[in-house]
């Protein structure tokens, strides 16, 4: 089994300023994809919480690591302290990659060979 973490802090644009380019390319760097940004702008309208927004990031993570990298299973889980409040995620991948990759060949954008073991 391998493991990725991700802080809260990695995948959250604060809403108490106007997000920067660089923090969208920190998000997009971390997620592997702009496809974050819906959810994202869903949570500047105020249209979902705050939690909702940080399941759907972590879900596009699990799905990516699933998808793109071909782990069989991917299952995330976050980890509270110990007042509930949420410190990070960690996303548990089962088997191997089931995508063959030459040992040039940069991983996709966001995923880290020493964090998915490839």
């Amino acid at each position: 089994m391998r493991a990725v973490t991700y802080a809260q802090d990695q995948l959250e644009l604060q809403e108490e300023h106007q997000p920067s380019r660089e923090d969208f390319d920190r998000v997009t760097s971390v997620t592997g994809t702009t496809a974050w940004r819906p959810f994202y702008e869903l949570r500047r309208r105020r249209e979902i919480s705050a939690r909702a927004a940080r399941e759907a990031y972590v879900n596009l993570m699990r799905w990516r690591l699933e998808t793109v990298l071909g782990y069989e299973r991917a299952h995330a889980l976050e980890v509270p302290n110990q007042r509930g409040v949420p410190l990070y995620h960690m996303i548990c991948c089962h088997g191997s990659p089931g995508r063959e990759r030459h040992h040039d060949e940069p991983l996709p954008q966001g995923l880290s060979s020493t964090a998915c073991g490839t």
